[in-house]
């Protein structure tokens, strides 16, 4: 029978089923609606690769003066403005298409011409590029959100051995977070003094319920917000938090004021839903909302100590930092800045760009190999402007 050449691209567009690649990359803008990063929006692409930051001090608002009816008026005084800049660092990552599938594809090609290229070939290859395109394409917006968790719970970025394991690594990018901003709870008055969070560890002088009222009326009074305000907490800490034996007396006292002891409102504690105790946690903070984080994020890392060295193994890493809380404005934070990578050199049917032309997705051809990669590449960077707003505790171990 006769055979016909077939090269890795057409294996390619046999999958894309007439689609250009840019078309395809397209319907993960629809799958996934719209990017977002809560509190932060994207600003407009830059041409080069340096972030830019407006520090606005906080300032409160004054009252007008009181004047005769001909006099004028006093000047408002308002927030001063710093800027800041620093460098965007720029995140790649690929996927390589199933190799052992592709040669089998390409062998019955091989074998048997046209007939192998048919609908059902087509549907083996759509497959495989939908599974890793829809999951390279997530891992760039998990990173946008990682960044955000760090920096809203520690108040910078930090690129190190730990979240980014095989590539740079002692980097910190630093917002101009105030020191003032900042609290360590030390000694016994720390919710926890062990990693472990069990009853037997909780802190002989701690009051997580008092310390967050406590921080709320400095954020009012001497930090001089007074617009809408959250509590940001890691999923780990929340759940601990709710089982806190001087949590659960504040609940259940809120809830029952006439208990006649601390182990009968603990009970009440103990016996309220997790929704309601939350609700009651937000009311006795006097907060606008209480917004509970993912704890995790991963990273993947060749594995050098075990029997399956080299293979990737994937790491469980900090995303919001879990013995920290932040308070921060229930608005925009900030804003997404960076560039569109540049397209230059390749082959225009490879490529195609995702996040409004943020994210650069291109395909690779590695006849050699009999393989087909898939190349994504992305330089963001969230840059909060809100950062002396923002006010993070240490409050255990």
């Amino acid at each position: 029978m006769k055979t016909i050449p077939v090269t890795l691209r057409s294996i390619i567009e046999l999958g894309l089923g007439g689609d250009s690649w840019q078309t395809f990359v397209d319907h993960y803008e629809e799958r996934f609606d719209a990017l977002r990063i809560d509190g932060f929006s994207f600003d407009p692409i830059s041409i080069n690769y340096t972030f830019r930051q407006l520090l606005a001090s906080v300032n409160a608002t004054v009252l007008p003066t009181y004047v005769d009816p001909e006099s004028e008026g006093f000047e408002m005084p308002l927030g001063e403005m710093e800027g800041v800049s620093d460098n965007i660092p720029t995140q790649k990552l690929f996927y390589s298409v199933n190799r052992v599938v592709v040669r089998e594809q390409m062998q019955l090609a091989q074998k048997y011409g046209s007939l192998a290229l048919n609908d059902e070939m087509g549907d083996v290859i759509f497959g495989l590029l939908d599974e890793g395109t829809e999951k390279l394409i997530q891992s760039f917006e998990n990173a946008l959100n990682h960044q955000r968790h760090q920096i809203v719970s520690t108040g910078q970025f930090v690129i190190n051995a730990t979240n980014n394991p095989r590539g740079l690594k002692g980097i910190t990018i630093g917002f101009g977070l105030p020191a003032g901003n900042t609290d360590t709870l030390t000694g016994t008055a720390r919710w926890w003094t062990n990693a472990t969070h069990s009853s037997a560890n909780e802190g002989s002088a701690s009051d997580p319920i008092k310390y967050m009222q406590d921080r709320v009326k400095y954020i009012r009074r001497t930090g001089h917000y007074g617009g809408p305000l959250a509590l940001e907490i890691s999923q780990d800490l929340w759940d601990d938090l709710l089982t806190h034996s001087k949590v659960l007396q504040k609940i259940g006292y809120s809830a029952v004021p006439t208990a006649a002891s601390a182990a009968i409102a603990q009970q009440v504690g103990e016996n309220t839903t997790d929704e309601a105790k939350k609700e009651a946690i937000r009311k006795l903070i006097r907060v606008d909302e209480i917004r509970v984080r993912d704890t995790y994020a991963y990273v993947s890392a060749p594995d050098t100590t075990g029997a399956n060295a080299p293979d990737l193994v994937t790491t469980q890493i900090t995303n919001f930092a879990p013995t920290n809380i932040s308070f921060i404005p229930t608005g925009k934070l900030g804003g997404i800045q960076g560039v569109q990578p540049l397209s230059m050199g390749y082959r225009p049917e490879n490529i195609a760009y995702a996040m409004g032309k943020r994210l650069l997705i291109e395909t690779e051809d590695i006849p050699r190999t009999h393989s087909i990669n898939v190349n994504g590449e992305m330089a963001q960077l969230c840059v909060p402007g809100a950062i002396r707003q923002m006010f993070i505790s240490t409050v255990t171990v």
